[in-house]
Formats: structure tokens, sequence, C-alpha cells
């Protein structure tokens, strides 16, 4: 078995993990109208260059501010930009203007408009949303998740993949249950030297309310710290209502997770599987077939065949790794890594869904 301290350091911990999810937890809640001034807010002239740049992350905070029915809030950058894009005023046209004209503008429909909205605040003002939302927590989130782990596997010992993302709209972390370790042998490494592959879980959620809660299964590499992201043992998605209560969403999340987690053992049998599944002459065929059906964008194409072109595994297996390997690079997008790790999740179910004579993946196989 691999040793997994020896990859404690290129991980989370479950403690650090939440430290990035902090900013946006314990957040209370201000609801107003805009059909009256109970939101006034102070765009100074040099507030972008002020938090950051134009290219700071929207948890930046930042030297806006507003009143909120006389309590004055400190906002984030995305919070400032997101207050002015609800009135109509664009993100390019409020990072490229001075303060003190944005300002009015923002104060005048905020007092001449009919929207129910909240301010979400914690230490900062960090989001607008409609007086509807319910914010859900992701910390309340992971802790339910982390106790059905606890039920499954009779284990407290979680971490957390590094290719964690976390921004107002959408929160996606990616877990791992060391317990749950699975050596498979691959042309990669010869007869004696075999990858080590743990099952874990995909939470995606959203502060704001953008998307729905969702639980897929994971499975992730030591190797290469590869993953992928298997949407046939999903949850499914748990979308919000107008009454929706955040209770009822966390209930939800722990409930799915054995369900989930049930299915992840026959996942990892068909990643073992493509072991056996040889493609030297019909290699390109396959990979043109499967970015096409599964969505890959064209710029993260190269990623893949550079890997494959220094690969020594013509197999599925490891067409799968060169997949999800690009999804490793620190400087791809959080969407950018999604949709390599959601195809090399597809890779086994395509396997097994090509025509018996010409090897080409059927249409319905994602």
């Amino acid at each position: 078995m691999i040793d997994i301290e020896k990859m404690r350091a290129s991980l989370m911990s479950i403690d650090k993990l939440r430290e990035k999810l902090a900013i946006t937890e314990h957040l209370s809640e201000y609801e107003f109208d805009t059909d009256k001034p109970e939101a006034v807010f102070n765009y100074p002239d040099n507030w972008v260059q002020e938090s950051g740049g134009p290219k700071a992350d929207d948890m930046t905070p930042s030297t806006v501010t507003v009143s909120v029915k006389g309590t004055e809030f400190p906002l984030t950058r995305g919070a400032a930009l997101e207050a002015a894009s609800i009135m109509g005023i664009q993100k390019s046209y409020a990072l490229a203007t001075p303060g003190s004209l944005i300002t009015p503008h923002v104060n005048y429909w905020y007092s001449h408009s009919k929207k129910n909205l909240k301010l979400l605040a914690g230490q900062n003002g960090v989001a607008f949303v409609r007086g509807t939302i319910n914010p859900f927590s992701n910390d309340e989130i992971l802790g339910v998740v982390l106790e059905g782990i606890q039920e499954k596997y009779n284990s407290s010992d979680v971490l957390a993949d590094y290719k964690f993302t976390h921004s107002l709209d959408k929160t996606k972390m990616r877990l791992i249950v060391p317990a749950s370790q699975r050596e498979i042998m691959s042309a990669r490494h010869g007869a004696t030297d075999p990858d080590a592959w743990n099952i874990g879980l995909e939470i995606t959620n959203s502060v704001t309310g953008d998307s729905p809660l969702e639980v897929n299964g994971y499975l992730f590499s030591y190797w290469c710290t590869n993953g992928c992201t298997t949407t046939h043992v999903t949850s499914g998605k748990y979308r919000r209502k107008p009454t929706a209560k955040a209770e009822d969403a966390y209930d939800w999340a722990k409930n799915v997770v054995d369900e989930v987690l049930g299915g992840m053992e026959a996942e990892l049998d068909r990643v073992e599987h493509l072991t056996q599944i040889p493609l030297e002459g019909e290699l390109n065929d396959t990979l043109g077939q499967m970015f096409n059906q599964f969505g890959v964008p064209a710029n993260l194409r190269s990623r893949v065949l550079e890997n494959l072109a220094e690969s020594s595994d013509l197999t599925a297996y490891g067409l799968l790794n060169s997949i999800t390997a690009a999804a490793n690079d620190p400087e791809l997008s959080a969407s950018g890594v999604s949709a390599l790790l959601n195809a090399g999740g597809q890779v086994a179910n395509a396997m097994e869904n090509r025509c018996g004579t010409c090897h080409s993946i059927l249409s319905h196989a994602h």
C-alpha cells in the first residue's frame, strides 16, 4: 500500500480547507428594499487600485462601503461589483470608471427600483442576493458529509484535494478517504509498481444560490495527484425553492453520502478494467470522439495530447490519466479543472459503450 503520510504535503487537511471556507461562513443577513434609500453606497475614486487592481480576487476586501438601514459595512471586491451589476452597471464599466461617477448611479437605482434584496455579511459584506435566498453554509455541509464518511468507513481521516475552488457563486471541494485505498497495476509502471487510488466525494455548493447543491463520487490517484469526477455515482441535485431551509439541505447532504460512496467500488472496478483495453491504432479517433462528446474545451486539448505523447501507457487507462493529469496545472481556471475531471470520469463508461465492430463511442455513453 502507498504510505499516505508521504502524500499529505500535496493535499489539504480538513482544518486547512475550513480556513479557506471561513470568509463566507457565519454570515449575517440584512434585508432591504430598493424603492427607498435603505442601502447607500460609496465607491471611492481609486477603489479598484486600492482593492488589488482589476484582476484581484473577488473575495479581496475593498474600500467600497454600503450603509444598510444606517449600519455601515465594508464590501469585498466581488460584492462591490455585484451591487453595481444588479442595477445594470457592467463589471468592465465599473472597473474602468472613477468611483465618484459610479456612486450616484448606484444610489439612484437602489432607491428607485422594486427589488427585495439582502446583504450577506461577515467581517465584510460578501454578497447581495434575493431576499428569498437562504444561504447554505459550506462548513455545515462539510461537517455532515464528514459524519457520513465516518459512518461508512469507521475513520475520521479525510483529506482534501488541492484542486479546490471557492467563490460567492460556486464552491467545489473534493474529499479523499485514505481508508478506501486500492492498488491498480498498469502498463505505466510495469508489473511491480502499482498506482494507488482512493474513493472520495466532490461537493458543489453556491453561497448565493446561483447553482444547486450537488454531491458526486470522486476518485483520486496518488501517483500524479490525478482525480476524476464521476457523475455515474451521484446524489443528483438539491435544487433550491423559495421556501428551502438550510437545515433541509444539510440533512439531504448527509443522507446521500452513503448512497454515493456505496457505488464507488464498482466505479474503481471499471477504472481497473481500463488497463485491459489497448488503444494502439485507434487512440487519435477515440480521443477526438471523447473531446467532442464530453465537451473538453479546445484550449485544453493540447494539454491532454502532450501528456499522451509522454506516456508509455497506450491503454484506456493511460488515456484517462492523460486527461485528468492535465487538470493539475495550477494556472488552470476552475471551469477548466472541472471540464477535465468530468471528462476523465466518463472514460470508463465510454469504453463500456463502444461499438463492438468499429469501436466508436456510442452517443448515449454519457
